[in-house]
């Protein structure tokens, strides 16, 4: 019962009232989360959209733990917001309205100000498997782990989401330069990186992108690769896409409550922990199979793949995700958090295995960073 003692006394923090607190913690122990037999814990999962790669590694889990401990382990995964709406997941799981959720930290960069480090522009996340190690090393440091405890989560695993791409109309760019004067449905950090090559950002949903691109008031748009083109219709029509710009990934970990997890025998633990393999590798056997039958279709329908160099990778990163780097370093800073060494710790695990023209150029440049401007990313 010590996870719900917790989620009761987390609960009643916000009241004062003794008779509050006490029907908190009766009907946690009546309507809670594990009101089977002893020795059971049967918990519930938030999520939103549909069953889609992004969840596979959830569902995996699920199935996994639940057979694993012969069904008195499971986890209920929700789809929809049915247990609660997506940006109030953090706050949810952290009161233990329910033990496990997805979150995304550009719903809250104020709640977990050095995970915002994960969604800064232009970090070398050029393939799933990238992600997934720098998410998980970044998570295992003390003072990010820290942060997350202090928000009443425990970071498990990565709901992977793949890096961000242009498909777009007319000649397609040879080089950076090429994106001059373009108009690029682009949010974000990512859409302020297109002013500095002179394109234009527009702001669109995701549904507006198909005419606003058939009709050309945009000439691109920048969508994870490569499913999303391929959901939204964008490669019916576009001529060309790029495969290595690497515009920059959404962090969406899967977390679960501190206490629930603290509840946990040691062997339903090894099980959630275990299960982290398995989760990674459905996903990334998903997003596999839709990246093949996604890039036949580009193929078949003629669209021009358009692949940068090392050199134009590292000229990329230096004028349109350096600056961007800087102002984050300076901010986090500013609330008391190592920005460099957090930054650095990202970059170092990205780049481990990319091409040492890359890897060393951009290192060079953050290190000595100091003797740049300390912010030249236009925000406005």
């Amino acid at each position: 019962m010590s996870y719900c003692r917790n989620r009761a006394l987390r609960s009643a923090s916000t009241v004062i009232v003794t008779a509050v607190a006490a029907s908190l913690l009766v009907g946690c122990q009546t309507t809670g989360s594990n009101p089977g037999p002893p020795g059971e814990f049967h918990w519930k999962f938030s999520t939103w959209g549909k069953p889609r790669a992004f969840s596979s590694g959830i569902d995996a889990l699920a199935k996994y733990v639940d057979r694993k401990s012969d069904g008195k382990f499971t986890i209920s995964v929700s789809y929809g917001e049915v247990l609660g709406r997506s940006k109030q997941n953090l706050q949810a799981v952290g009161d233990g309205e329910f033990e496990m959720a997805n979150y995304c930290n550009a719903y809250h960069p104020l709640r977990t100000p050095s995970v915002s480090g994960l969604d800064l522009p232009f970090l070398p996340f050029d393939d799933l498997a990238t992600q997934r190690r720098v998410y998980d090393t970044y998570h295992a440091r003390s003072d990010v782990r820290a942060e997350m405890a202090d928000a009443g989560v425990r970071y498990q695993f990565a709901a992977l989401l793949p890096r961000y791409e242009l498909m777009g109309m007319g000649d397609a760019p040879q080089s950076i330069d090429g994106l001059k004067g373009k108009k690029i449905r682009a949010l974000g950090a990512m859409g302020h990186a297109m002013r500095t090559w002179g394109a234009v950002p527009i702001s669109l949903p995701s549904t507006s992108v198909y005419p606003s691109l058939q009709s050309r008031y945009i000439d691109a748009a920048a969508f994870p690769y490569t499913s999303t083109f391929k959901a939204y219709k964008i490669h019916h029509i576009a001529e060309w896409f790029t495969s290595n710009l690497v515009l920059g990934a959404i962090h969406c970990p899967v977390i679960v409550n501190q206490a629930a997890y603290a509840s946990l025998p040691e062997k339903f633990k090894k099980l959630l922990d275990d299960g982290r393999t398995i989760a990674y590798n459905a996903m990334l056997t998903a997003y596999r199979k839709q990246n093949e039958q996604s890039l036949k279709l580009f193929d078949t329908r003629g669209l021009k793949r358009i692949e940068f160099s090392s050199a134009e990778r590292l000229e990329i990163t230096k004028t349109a995700g350096l600056p961007h780097w800087q102002d984050w370093i300076v901010e986090t800073d500013a609330k008391g958090l190592p920005g460099r060494s957090l930054l650095m710790s990202i970059l170092t695990e990205g780049l481990r295995d990319k091409d040492p023209v890359l890897r060393r150029g951009v290192m060079a440049m953050v290190r000595g960073d100091d003797k740049r401007p300390k912010s030249t990313a236009n925000r406005n």
